[in-house]
C-alpha cells in the first residue's frame, strides 16, 4: 500500500508540474477524504511528528493525511512518503521550498545563507561516519529561535519563552493562520519549544529544543529530523510574512500572501480550494518554473568528489 501511495504522490505532483490536471479525478478522490482531512493531519503531527505547510503540493498533503489515518503505518513508512516526495526529480521540491524562503522578510539574506549552508553541509552526511545532521538540526533550531525572538520583539513581547508570553506569541500566529495550520502551530509551540524536565525521556520523534541544545537527547542526528526542522523554518517564515503584510495594510480580515491564501482555501473548502490552486498554478506555470531551475549537480545524492552548484542544495539519498 505504501508503494502505491508513493506512486500516486509522484504521479499527481508530475501532473501539477506539467499543468496536466484531471480535476474531476482529483476532486473525486478528495471528496472521499475531505471530511476527515484535518483529523488525519492532526494524527500526522501527533503520532508521527510531521506538520505540513502550504509549500507542500496539495495532492501530497492529501496522500500523507490518508496514509496517517488509514494505514496506521509505522513511523518509517510515513517518513518514506515525505522523503520520496521531496526526493522526486533530484530533490526538486525541497530545493523549491528552500529557495522560496527568500520571499520571507524574516529570513534575511544572512539567515538564508545559514539555511542553505546547513543543507549543503548534509552533502557529507554519512561519509566516513560523519553525522552532519548532528550539526544541522541545532543550527536550524537556532534560526527558528532567532526568528521567533525577532518577531516577538516586533509585536511587543519580551522574554517570549515564558509560558505566559509564549501564549501571547502564539496568539499572534493564530491571528493569521487557519485550521490547516493548526498541526504546525502545535508542533512548534507544544513540541519544539515545550518545557522539558531534566532527566525525563523525550519521545524520539518529538524534537525538543531544550533536550537537544542542552545535550540531553543525542539521537536526533538523522536526515528525517533535518527535513522536519526545515519545514518548521518554512512555516515560521510564511506566517511572520503574512502577519507583517497584514499589519502594514491595517487589515486583518483577508490573507495577503499566496501561501496564506492556500491555507485559507484548504481550511474553508478543501475540494474547491484545491481546484482553485490548480487553476492558478496552470496560469502561473510559465512565470514560476524558470525561477526554480534544477542545479547541475544532483542535490541529495553524494558521490566521492562531487560538489555543489552555487545555489545547489545537497543531502544524501
Amino acid at each position: 500500500m505504501m508503494t502505491d501511495l508513493i506512486k500516486n504522490v509522484r504521479e499527481w505532483a508530475l501532473r501539477l508540474g506539467n499543468g496536466i490536471i484531471d480535476l474531476a479525478s482529483l476532486a473525486t478522490v478528495m471528496i472521499d477524504e475531505v471530511y476527515r482531512l484535518f483529523e488525519a493531519l492532526a494524527v500526522l503531527a501527533s503520532r508521527y511528528g510531521w506538520a505540513l505547510t502550504p509549500s507542500i503540493d496539495v495532492p501530497v498533503i492529501l496522500v500523507l493525511a490518508a496514509a496517517a489515518r488509514d494505514s496506521k503505518a509505522p513511523h518509517h513508512a510515513i517518513y518514506r512518503l515525505v522523503c520520496e516526495h521531496l526526493r522526486d526529480n533530484d530533490w526538486f521540491h525541497l530545493h523549491r521550498i528552500v529557495e522560496e524562503m527568500r520571499d520571507y522578510s524574516i529570513v534575511t539574506p544572512r539567515r538564508f545563507k545559514i539555511v542553505r549552508d546547513c543543507v549543503g553541509t548534509m552533502s557529507r552526511h554519512g561519509e566516513r561516519g560523519y553525522n552532519a545532521a548532528n550539526l544541522v538540526v541545532p543550527t536550524l533550531f537556532a534560526q527558528i529561535d532567532g526568528m521567533l525572538t525577532e518577531f516577538a520583539t516586533e509585536v511587543g513581547i519580551d522574554r517570549w519563552a515564558s509560558n505566559k508570553n509564549k501564549r501571547a506569541l502564539r496568539s499572534e500566529f493564530e491571528r493569521v493562520t487557519y485550521r490547516f495550520d493548526q498541526p504546525a502551530l502545535e508542533l512548534l509551540f507544544d513540541v519544539l519549544f515545550a518545557p522539558a524536565k531534566p532527566g525525563v525521556e523525550q519521545d524520539r520523534r518529538k524534537l525538543n529544543r531544550h533536550k537537544i541544545l542542552h545535550g540531553e537527547w543525542l539521537a536526533y542526528g538523522r536526515v528525517e529530523h533535518v527535513l522536519r526542522t526545515l519545514l518548521i523554518v518554512d512555516f515560521v517564515g510564511y506566517v511572520v510574512e503574512e502577519h507583517r503584510q497584514r499589519s502594514a495594510a491595517h487589515d486583518w480580515d483577508d490573507p495577503v500572501t499566496a501561501k496564506s491564501q492556500i491555507s485559507k482555501m484548504l481550511s474553508e473548502n478543501f475540494v474547491a480550494g484545491a481546484a482553485e490552486i490548480a487553476r492558478r498554478r496552470l496560469m502561473d506555470r510559465a512565470s514560476i518554473l524558470p525561477q526554480f531551475a534544477l542545479p547541475s549537480v544532483s542535490p541529495f545524492h553524494h558521490s566521492e568528489g562531487a560538489g555543489t552548484t552555487e545555489n545547489g542544495l545537497y543531502l544524501p539519498g
